[in-house]
């Protein structure tokens, strides 16, 4: 096979933001690049709102990327920008690729797919969340339930009006939780000036969602975008399927490819059966979409001394209600043998982290794409217990190398936890 030029599309990239896609995104560039392509990073990111456009040339590990600062001055740059596509389409040309694999387009715009394809390049998605049909992303509703199906209309206007069932103290504190931390991380600090300038000189919400017609206007925008994709994408049967009924795709539009995860350092280990008291992880992003209140308000219901919890995972800083649940998780936990490494850890750190748990309890109340922890801990020979829903329900074999609970349900999860205790 002759090597190929790859142009990955993300809405954010690494060192700065190491989520889920983004760490996907640069495995699979890694993964190209040993078999002897090309990988090219084109990204969104934040602040340098004093311009409404920039493309600023960087590295990361060896690779090239671009960071694209999209901050549009009129309302509905996400669904069209011309001058974003222009300089998109002058960079195509300068990098002459053979493929572009759109990751996320958050921070970007549809226009992107649009120029792509009126140079004869074919387009890849890989759908990552459902983001192109939900305003929060995962479908989840502001009042913090599930969401099973929609208008993409009037039912999202409602939600948008709605509010996380915190408690009223919580995002006072959270502003100035925010405010004192900004004063320590200069970064934080220079997004929070920037954004301020931005509303000065006249920034526009890439999106703007205030009407039944905007959702109708959004709508078509991305029908319109999703026919010009060559190939849709998803990392779970249950994405896939889900996404197909809420965009009005036929069945069998979206190809199921699960993610592959670097395991680099794991040497998966039959464990001895855990003596009290029992070892809970959580790993990952501190948000109400994940569920940790489920898993405190489960070992709530434990007698004292039956497990411990580490959680390893923060907030995103500049995220308002976010900071508010990690107020609320971290009062929740009080009285717990509860203790919270909000720094995270290295990817060189995992086996080690993992190697401290007897479970792994992936707790998520939204409809979860993938599982990358889940399969970081069968890499470490962890077994799981996941809400019965979504990607990481697809991974764990209920009663096999884990156990399924609905999810939210508190007691469910605690009468799990008494049984394998």
């Amino acid at each position: 096979m002759q090597p190929l030029t790859i142009v990955h599309l993300v809405h954010n990239f690494l060192p700065r933001h190491r989520h889920g896609v983004e760490l996907s995104c640069w495995e699979l560039a890694r993964a190209q690049a040993a078999a002897g392509h090309r990988a090219v990073i084109i990204a969104g990111e934040s602040g340098r709102e004093t311009r409404e456009l920039s493309f600023r040339r960087d590295s990361f590990g060896g690779f090239e990327v671009w960071r694209v600062h999209f901050h549009p001055r009129r309302t509905n740059g996400f669904l069209s920008h011309p001058a974003l596509a222009k300089r998109f389409g002058d960079l195509l040309a300068a990098v002459r690729p053979d493929l572009v694999h759109v990751q996320h387009l958050a921070n970007l715009s549809l226009s992107l797919v649009h120029a792509a394809r009126d140079i004869g390049l074919p387009v890849v998605m890989t759908l990552h969340d459902y983001s192109l049909v939900c305003a929060r992303k995962h479908l989840l509703r502001g009042g913090g339930a599930t969401c099973f199906e929609s208008d993409l209309a009037g039912d999202c206007l409602r939600c948008l009006r709605e509010s996380l069932p915190l408690p009223g103290w919580s995002k006072p504190a959270a502003l100035g939780y925010m405010a004192a931390a900004a004063l320590t991380r200069p970064r934080n600090l220079g997004l929070v000036a920037s954004r301020a300038v931005g509303r000065v000189l006249g920034v526009k919400p890439p999106l703007s969602l205030e009407s039944e017609e905007e959702f109708h206007l959004r709508n078509r925008a991305v029908r319109e975008a999703l026919g010009r994709v060559n190939r849709l994408l998803a990392p779970s049967e249950d994405l896939a399927r889900r996404f197909e009924r809420f965009a009005g795709l036929e069945e069998g539009s979206v190809q199921t490819v699960p993610q592959a995860v670097e395991l680099n350092g794991f040497t998966a280990r039959v464990r001895e059966p855990a003596s009290p008291p029992l070892r809970l992880g959580y790993v990952g992003k501190i948000a109400w979409l994940k569920g940790l209140h489920v898993l405190l308000g489960a070992l709530r219901r434990l007698p004292p001394g039956t497990a411990t919890l580490e959680v390893f995972g923060s907030p995103t800083m500049t995220a308002l209600e976010d900071v508010a649940y990690y107020l609320h998780a971290r009062r929740l936990a009080r009285g717990l043998e509860v203790r919270f490494h909000p720094r995270g850890f290295a990817r060189e750190e995992r086996p080690a982290v993992y190697d401290r748990f007897d479970l792994l309890v992936q707790p998520s109340v939204c409809l979860e794409s993938f599982g990358r922890v889940v399969v970081e801990a069968f890499a470490a020979g962890v077994p799981v217990v996941c809400s019965g829903m979504g990607g990481p329900a697809e991974l764990v074999r209920d009663g096999v190398d884990g156990v399924h609970f609905p999810a939210g349900d508190e007691e469910a999860l605690a009468a799990v936890l008494r049984r394998l205790a």
